[in-house]
């Protein structure tokens, strides 16, 4: 599993904060990118130091032009809020999933965006999340080898008392340079 601690540490754009987990740019590029290693299957978890609500989830992939592998696209993937982020691969493929979109190769490119406020049971799921597990079951192609080149979570910060502060975090993960 790809862990990413996400900090309060970032910069701020016209009141909306970005907070990377790299020191790269924020452009979402076809050299940047993680892969599964064995089969099609990625679990990347997202470890918040603060407490959020999620609005929306946007997904990347893009062509890779770098490497010799035949990788495509994820297709399946599974969204899981977590209470406990000491969970493994296995652990995660076992639980049922708060949310699933089946993605399109076209909107990876642009980024395939998956709402989670859009009725009120949704936003009480994907409210007060301290971890987030993100879990690619299949891709595009049916390749061995799944790409992502970016993920882009869209969340406001909520304190302890349920008040919501007045800016939305943008977390842009920027994949593993390879």
């Amino acid at each position: 599993i790809d862990v990413f601690n996400v900090d309060k540490e970032s910069s701020t754009m016209h009141g909306t904060e970005v907070i990377r987990i790299n020191d790269d740019d924020n452009a979402i590029s076809n050299n940047k990118y993680i892969l599964s290693d064995v089969d099609e299957e990625l679990a990347i978890l997202i470890k918040f130091r603060r407490i959020v609500s999620i609005k929306t989830i946007k997904i990347y992939a893009l062509n890779i032009v770098d490497i010799d592998q035949d990788t495509s696209g994820p297709k399946k993937v599974y969204i899981y809020k977590l209470k406990n982020p000491n969970v493994s691969f296995d652990d995660i493929a076992c639980l049922n999933p708060d949310k699933s979109i089946k993605c399109n190769s076209e909107k990876l490119n642009k980024g395939q965006s998956l709402q989670l406020q859009y009725n009120s049971e949704m936003a009480k799921k994907f409210s007060r999340i301290k971890c987030l597990a993100i879990y690619i079951k299949s891709n595009q192609k049916n390749t061995e080898i799944t790409n992502v080149n970016g993920i882009e979570i869209i969340c406001h910060e909520t304190s302890p008392i349920d008040t919501v502060n007045n800016y939305s975090i943008n977390v842009l993960l920027i994949t593993h340079a390879n």
